[in-house]
C-alpha cells in the first residue's frame, strides 16, 4: 500500500462515498513503521526458504540477526539464574 498510497488517495478521494477511506499522514506513519519492524523478518523468511536444512539456516540467520541487534538486557533461565547479556553488533 505504501508504494501505491498516491494512487489508492485519488482513486479514493474521487468518489464521496470513499473519501473517508483516504488514508491520513498518521496512517501512513504508521505502515511505515510496521514495514520498517517487519522488514527484517522478511529477509530472514526469504533466506529461510532457500536452504535444504532448516537448522542450519535457522542457526545462521539467528546469530546474524542477534548480533546486528544492540541487547542489554538479562535472561532468566529455569531454576531462577540470571545471565546477564550483552551483543553489540
Amino acid at each position: 500500500m505504501l508504494e501505491q498510497s498516491k494512487a489508492l488517495t485519488q482513486v479514493l478521494s474521487e468518489d464521496k462515498k470513499t473519501r473517508h477511506l483516504v488514508p491520513t499522514w498518521q496512517d501512513t506513519d504508521v505502515l511505515e513503521s510496521i514495514n520498517n519492524a517487519i522488514g527484517p523478518l522478511q529477509e530472514f523468511t526469504d533466506a529461510l526458504s532457500g536452504e535444504a536444512y532448516l537448522e542450519d539456516a535457522l542457526k545462521a540467520e539467528l546469530d546474524n540477526y542477534l548480533m546486528s541487534l544492540t541487547i542489554e538486557n538479562k535472561i532468566h533461565w529455569p531454576g531462577g539464574e540470571c545471565t546477564e547479556l550483552t551483543f553489540h553488533g
